[in-house]
């Protein structure tokens, strides 16, 4: 299981690639498998973590949760201040690898479209208790997950009631 939590909680005087090593200790055969699926870092490989950009942070920070091998990532608040396209891209590097390694993502997100672009299956909590779920098709159309977007609130769980 590997956290990447969204203030990335990377090393800021240490290089990328010294952030990638501190993960993976084991050599520089996984890491240079994990740069490939992340391009802009192998060029910022001599670069200070603190000197890279949102986007590349982010991107380092899903790197060096991805070169530790995890059968379940998850990640908390992915898109938090990034460029849609980096979101784009970084969705699907996720689900790559997710494919790839059959590895489980649980994605925490409160932009809507991003976790429903995400996610194969979604839970939609409110206050920590399950107010929807269902396939990301279902719950797009659904009416009471659109009332959030005009301003409207998500049902509220009855007092006593547990999700299931």
């Amino acid at each position: 299981v590997t956290l990447v939590p969204d203030h990335r909680a990377l090393f800021t005087r240490l290089t990328t690639l010294e952030n990638l090593r501190v993960a993976d200790p084991s050599g520089d055969e996984g890491i240079a498998e994990i740069l490939d699926l992340f391009p802009p870092l192998r060029a910022k490989a001599g670069v200070a973590a603190g000197k890279l950009s949102g986007g590349e942070q982010q991107m380092l920070a899903l790197a060096r949760a991805l070169v530790q091998r995890p059968r379940v990532l998850l990640i908390d608040e992915m898109s938090m201040g990034l460029a849609p396209l980096i979101v784009e891209s970084l969705i699907g590097t996720i689900r790559s690898y997710a494919a790839a390694a059959q590895a489980a993502v649980v994605l925490v997100e409160q932009h809507v479209p991003v976790a429903l672009k995400a996610s194969d299956y979604v839970l939609v909590m409110v206050h920590g208790d399950i107010v929807l779920k269902g396939s990301p098709e279902d719950l797009g159309a659904h009416p009471e997950l659109q009332s959030v977007y005009l301003g409207g609130a998500l049902p509220q769980p009855a007092p006593g009631d547990a999700a299931s």
